[in-house]
């Protein structure tokens, strides 16, 4: 009877600031997380689960409590072999990272882990779990480069910066280990709960310069994607909270958008509103006749969407 190993990566986490957290404290799920985590969760709860395991991290923790909600009385077991990569860029500006480079090829102390690190901990782990649960299923909660590097590794792929290259598996996704035998290289399959298996192509990166906000039209939506000068791609709804004012048209500083219309600002990277409207209850002369009462409208936080670059693609999906 094969003993499965179901590796789950950790749902989409609160970064308000854009840094590599690494394994940083109190970097916990977002409210979009919650939600993903529970749709794991319904899609995990026929599974025979006998035994939970999660990175020490809270971003893991919190994941693996709303999945394990589903199976009342399975136990749950913190594992240090399950983090995060050890880093000392942690802490540290996505946009402020070497262009091009991973953290493995611009490693600042000798204490850094490496792609070889990180796969004999989550190997060594998972032949334990293999003879600790035989015939039995397990679930892990681990976090995105050691859950690929285990899956590269046992697949056979050569463990270099070419192969991390590759896409994370997506939050709250399921990487299945399918074990006939200890000594038998698992059967690996990968289901992408939240967004399905396929991204849908939406630009050229050609066609993003540097620092730019494009609108684009998606499955009847109408996006924006804020390039950044650094070349960071994000995306976004192109229509403000407050008014509805086209964010195209307003202007792009870092990760800021601010709206054309009033002054709005939204963080690119989370969709989270930094300022609200800089207008008092009057329409302006744009909008409507001057003078003319208004009842105050509230801003809020924008939708955001998945990007992936795979080349000159830009790859897009919705959380």
């Amino acid at each position: 009877m094969a003993t499965t190993l179901l590796y789950v990566r950790h749902a989409e986490v609160f970064n308000p600031e854009s840094v590599l957290y690494g394994r940083l404290a109190r970097f916990g799920i977002s409210d979009y997380g919650k939600y993903h985590a529970e749709r794991a969760a319904t899609y995990l709860q026929d599974e025979p689960i006998v035994a939970f395991y999660t990175s020490p991290l809270l971003r893991a923790r919190q994941t693996v409590r709303i999945l394990a909600r589903r199976h009342p009385g399975v136990p749950i077991y913190v594992r240090g072999a399950l983090a995060e990569v050890r880093s000392s860029w942690q802490g540290t500006a996505f946009r402020a990272l070497p262009e091009g480079k991973t953290v493995y090829e611009t490693r600042q102390h000798p204490k850094d882990e490496t792609i070889e690190d990180i796969w004999r901990r989550m190997r060594a782990l998972a032949l334990e779990l293999v003879e600790r649960h035989a015939g039995q299923t397990v679930l892990c909660v681990s976090h995105g480069d050691p859950i690929k590097i285990l899956t590269l590794g046992f697949k056979g792929r050569t463990l270099d910066v070419a192969a991390v290259r590759e896409p994370d598996p997506a939050r709250c996704s399921v990487t299945r280990f399918a074990f006939a035998a200890p000594d038998v290289a698992p059967a690996v399959t990968y289901t992408d709960v939240i967004g399905g298996p396929d991204f849908t192509r939406v630009a050229a990166l050609a066609e993003l310069p540097l620092g730019s906000l494009t609108r684009i039209e998606h499955e009847h939506r109408e996006i924006l994607l804020a390039r950044t000068a650094e070349g960071e791609v994000y995306a976004l709804s192109n229509r403000c909270s407050h008014m509805r004012a086209h964010l195209h048209e307003g202007a792009l500083d870092g990760t800021i958008v601010t709206c054309p219309l009033h002054g709005s600002q939204f963080q690119a990277t989370s969709g989270a509103l930094v300022r609200g409207p800089q207008c008092g209850t009057h329409w302006t002369a744009n909008y409507g006749q001057p003078g003319r009462a208004l009842s105050p409208i509230e801003g809020g936080p924008l939708p955001t969407f998945e990007v992936r670059i795979d080349g000159d693609d830009v790859l897009l999906r919705r959380h």
